[in-house]
């Protein structure tokens, strides 16, 4: 479900750490009504800071946003 939103990224070329930060996400976006889904938005986009890759955070950001908007928790 989250390559629908990755715009031409198949989950096994993305690094591990990147894959597992979307997958976490995608699962609070999509089962924990009780996490809004701005908060997972932003607790994940925080994530990859200590992390060498600073291009990632915008990549996740669209990623999780266009998840929560579809899945209708925005």
């Amino acid at each position: 479900m989250i390559e629908r939103f990755t715009d031409n990224w198949l989950l096994k070329r993305m690094a591990a750490v990147d894959r597992n930060i979307l997958r976490f996400a995608a699962y609070e976006i999509l089962f924990r009504k009780d996490i809004p889904s701005a908060v997972t938005i932003t607790k994940h986009w925080k994530l990859p800071r200590s992390i060498p890759q600073q291009k990632l955070q915008p990549f996740l950001n669209g990623v999780l946003d266009r998840l929560a908007k579809e899945s209708g928790k925005v």
